[in-house]
């Protein structure tokens, strides 16, 4: 019988669940609040304390990379892994990255703020955050692949 390879494999992008681009241009109040919580997000996750973030998290939140094949459903869910990442990371010596805010079009004509991670001065992923009609965090995308990080454009801000 053959053995399992150990190749490398391919990312599956689960792209018919992200839902990132907005149906319409959002209104100004809205992409302020999205702004709002894109900060918030990179200072939480710059500060390795989640706790913020967790408090602005909605009941149904789901959380999504393009580096895992499925979602983390429900804000407990959520809020257990980013308790765990985040004292995962205030464990590594140099490790942990920064988040700079800056801006990515998931689509056409569709800028959206956006997190922009970096290690060792590569940008490896970016997180895209949607709000409810309340003004919580419906949910946190991160992409790695498609948009590319290397597609945003940053701010040169670090939020803290």
């Amino acid at each position: 019988m053959p053995r399992p390879s150990s190749a490398p494999t391919l990312f599956r992008i689960p792209v018919n669940r992200v839902r990132v681009a907005p149906r319409q241009p959002l209104s100004r109040d809205a992409m302020a609040a999205l702004e709002k919580a894109t900060w918030l997000y990179a200072a939480t996750r710059n500060r390795l304390d989640p706790e913020p973030l967790i408090a602005g998290l909605a009941e149904n939140a789901v959380y999504e990379s393009q580096d895992v094949l499925d979602p983390l459903i429900g804000r407990a869910a959520v809020a257990d892994y980013l308790r765990g990442r985040y004292a995962y990371l205030r464990s590594l010596d140099d490790g942990a990255g920064c988040v700079e805010f800056g801006v990515v079009e998931i689509a056409p004509g569709t800028a959206v703020p956006c997190g922009i991670f970096v290690l060792a001065g590569e940008r490896l992923s970016l997180a895209v955050l949607t709000l409810n009609a309340g003004g919580l965090i419906a949910r946190i995308d991160l992409f790695t692949v498609l948009p590319h990080p290397s597609t945003a454009r940053g701010s040169g801000e670090i939020p803290q």
